[in-house]
């Protein structure tokens, strides 16, 4: 009868472990989902009149559906020259996204070129959803910095 009642104790404890065990599975699945929600890009159509950091936010998305992975959005401010941060076929690239009226010049394919080796980034992007100066192109074709343009019709590699 005691090693009944042993059984029927340990059996209990058994129970109420796993039942324990389940809620704390529950909530850390919640968790994750929570934090999976709050860190997803955003997923804004393209405007003209879009701000920068909406901007950022749109070209991270358009990344994503080219299938670059590991994607973070640098802090607004001291990013060192690069906006992105994403991987792509087991390299790291540091991207820097203009959107602007006019074509961009020198000075982005300068800031991204420093900022990727900041990163530590293998390759290092302007984007645009504009075009380039003809210097633009020159000095990136030199540092080996790729041009992009990104709008509506999705993700062009310029050079």
């Amino acid at each position: 009868m005691i090693l009944l009642g042993i059984i029927i104790v340990f059996g209990m404890i058994k129970v109420i472990f796993a039942i324990i065990i389940g809620i704390s599975h529950a909530v850390i699945s919640s968790v994750d989902d929570k934090i999976a929600t709050s860190t997803s890009h955003n997923t804004t159509p393209f405007r003209a009149d879009m701000s920068g950091l909406e901007y950022e936010q749109y070209c991270a998305n358009v990344l994503e559906k080219y299938e670059y992975s590991n994607i973070s959005i640098t802090q607004t401010t001291g990013d060192q020259g690069v906006d992105i941060l994403a991987q792509k076929d087991g390299i790291k690239w540091g991207f820097q996204c203009k959107h602007y009226s006019s074509p961009v010049g020198n000075k982005a394919i300068q800031e991204v070129y420093a900022g990727a080796s900041y990163y530590k980034c293998l390759k290092a992007a302007v984007i645009t959803n504009n075009n380039y100066t003809k210097s633009a192109y020159e000095l990136a074709n030199q540092l080996n910095v790729v041009l992009m343009k990104c709008d509506s019709s999705g993700l062009k590699v310029l050079n």
